[in-house]
């Protein structure tokens, strides 16, 4: 390999540790202000400058579309002209493009709608009223958020006895009935339909190798639903990279 650029230059040793960790899946729990963005450009760079990567066989993704400009700019500057065809975006916007492109692998309508959190509250409200469940004895946003725990975690929330599972699953049933009559997705549900997607299409999972392999992915959460989607995504080549906030 050839001499380190100077992408390494100015980092902290924790820093540059995290940047030059390239073997297999990395794990790196960092707090607030301890250069999170810094570690990810870097690595990027890093890849790129010091080992041959390609940009183009890399994706970086984050939680905010500011979060991924600022990612994507600081990242550019990095590589000293060289031109940058990383992905760089939203874990939702991500997905969000791979499931319209593959729709109808994936049994989706290509034009299908993303509810926001209002509409999740008046789909939630509509499933209530066919229980006929007094709003003011559940509040729809608590069921919302017992919903999104459950898809993120693949249970209900820690310690939820409020009311029984039974009617939660009842309220999520006809929550998402009401989001497939619309052919709508929430959130999360663009992040667990990838990870179906991916990981049960051959077809699809041939497609994003020819495109993506070997791809070193870089993150900034590790909730269990996002390290699913980004240990799905990645092929058996590829290494992965996710960083904690």
């Amino acid at each position: 390999m050839a001499e380190a650029s100077s992408v390494l230059a100015g980092l902290n040793p924790q820093q540059r540790e995290a940047v030059e960790a390239i073997a297999g899946p990395v794990l790196i729990l960092a707090g607030a202000g301890s250069g999170k963005t810094r570690v990810i450009t870097h690595r990027v760079a890093h890849l790129v400058l010091d080992h041959g990567v390609r940009s183009g066989q890399i994706l970086a993704v984050t939680f905010t579309n500011k979060a991924a400009g600022e990612m994507r700019a600081r990242a550019e500057a990095l590589l000293g002209g060289q031109p940058m065809q990383s992905s760089v975006s939203t874990f939702h916007s991500f997905c969000v493009r791979l499931l319209r492109r593959e729709a109808r692998a994936a049994g989706l309508d290509p034009g299908f709608l993303i509810y926001d959190d209002d509409d999740q509250i008046a789909a939630v409200r509509e499933a209530m009223r066919g229980l006929d469940l007094s709003e003011k004895l559940h509040p729809p946003r608590r069921f919302l958020s017992r919903i999104s725990a459950r898809k993120n975690a693949a249970r209900g929330a820690a310690g939820d006895v409020l009311e029984p599972t039974d009617l939660l699953d009842e309220v999520m049933k006809g929550y998402h009935a009401v989001l497939r009559a619309a052919s709508a997705l929430d959130f999360d549900d663009l992040l667990l339909r990838s990870v179906t997607q991916i990981a049960s299409s051959n077809s699809s999972e041939a497609s994003w190798s020819r495109t993506r392999s070997p791809a070193p992915f870089t993150a900034t959460s590790v909730l269990p639903l996002r390290r699913s989607f980004l240990a799905t995504s990645a092929p058996a080549a590829s290494r992965m990279r996710w960083l904690e906030r």
